[in-house]
């Protein structure tokens, strides 16, 4: 499918702003608002830019987003991980990752204190040979993200005013040391089912209209406004841009793990990006035991770029690059809260053993 520069930046300037008025875009791309309002009509058209998605916060849930990633040694035992990650009631993220090794990048939202689950939930894969071995990337609360700056993108000649050397090579001085988030208190007895039902729903389709909601529901107009805006206050983090990555794709997705990190490299590079940040959509993770996880998306020459710099930073760096036509982000699952006794399931059968049996006997 042919598709233009205009069209990449006009993905570019929605995924950082799904809302933007067609006027802005329209002065964005340097042409009028209805010459604007025609192309993104004409990509809709096409399917190439798809609902967007709701994406909560973790921690209000008591949830801890864990990054992990495992190799594999056939693509038989690779489908076989997939469909454990399907089959785990708390998955949240899956894609295919190559880097020397293939395997999967996966996040799961687990409840807090879990982390022991989901660590014997890989041993039992390791067990079962479906995986070859595996890392889990325990983040300490402390995220940063930024989305693509279409002004230091070049539409006509379809390149970046940026050099990762550069932005490397003048991180700031700082002698703060970044401190893990606080943990704090949940109150579980004022989990709603609603709530939670609502939230599946944005997860799925974050442009979803209240009328559908109250449909679904079956609840007054006045319950589902203000249901909806009690999860969009308290349980949404922002509103995603997607587009159909298989049919278009200017882009690779990089996750970046950088190892024995010291305290004040750590805080650069958090600083630089939260202060200084890169120009395409770049996140920041920081994790337990001086580690760090970027992940980004951008073209060939500028990821060469970003890998080399980012190694030469820091030797102990692993880059992996993540097939995201083959990805897949999972919607907020209820049914993990127990509204009952007002915790999350996290019995042993229903956290490993239902899973490891499903994928097995599929």
């Amino acid at each position: 499918m042919t598709l233009s520069n205009e069209d990449f930046a006009i993905l570019l300037a929605l995924e950082s702003n799904p809302s933007m008025p067609m006027t802005e875009l329209a002065t964005l791309l340097d042409v009028t608002r209805i010459t604007a309002k025609k192309r993104v009509d004409d990509l809709k058209e096409r399917q190439i830019i798809r609902d967007p998605i709701a994406i909560y916060n973790p921690v209000v849930l008591g949830l801890d987003r864990i990054s992990v990633i495992a190799k594999v040694q056939s693509l038989n035992k690779l489908l076989l991980l997939e469909k454990a990650c399907d089959e785990h009631p708390y998955t949240h993220y899956r894609a295919r990752a190559f880097g020397g090794d293939f395997g999967l990048f996966m996040q799961f939202d687990t409840p807090i204190n879990t982390t022991k689950l989901l660590d014997d939930f890989f041993k039992k894969l390791e067990k079962e040979s479906i995986i070859k071995n595996y890392e889990l990337l325990s983040s300490i609360g402390i995220r940063n993200e930024n989305y693509a700056d279409l002004k230091r993108y070049n539409i006509k000649m379809s390149n970046w005013n940026f050099s990762w050397n550069d932005w490397f090579s003048s991180l700031p001085d700082s002698k703060l040391k970044i401190q893990a988030a606080k943990k704090l208190p949940i109150d579980y007895s004022k989990f709603q089912e609603n709530h939670f039902r609502i939230l599946r729903m944005l997860t799925a389709n974050g442009s979803i209209k209240q009328i559908d909601i109250k449909d679904k529901l079956k609840i007054s107009k006045t319950q589902a406004h203000r249901e909806y805006n009690y999860v969009m206050e308290n349980y949404i983090e922002t509103i995603r841009f997607i587009y159909n990555r298989e049919i278009f794709d200017l882009t690779e997705t990089y996750v970046a793990i950088g190892y024995e990190l010291t305290d004040k490299k750590i805080t650069q590079i958090f600083n630089a990006i939260r202060n200084n940040p890169p120009p395409f959509r770049l996140a920041l993770d920081i994790l337990a035991d001086n580690k760090i996880l970027l992940w980004a998306d951008m073209g060939p020459t500028q990821a060469s770029n970003f890998a080399f710099s980012m190694w030469q930073k820091n030797e102990l760096t692993k880059i992996h690059t993540l097939d995201t036509k083959k990805s897949r982000l999972y919607w907020f699952y209820p049914d993990n809260f127990d509204f009952k006794e007002k915790c999350w399931k996290i019995d042993d059968d229903y956290y490993i053993t239902t899973p490891i049996k499903k994928t097995l006997t599929a």
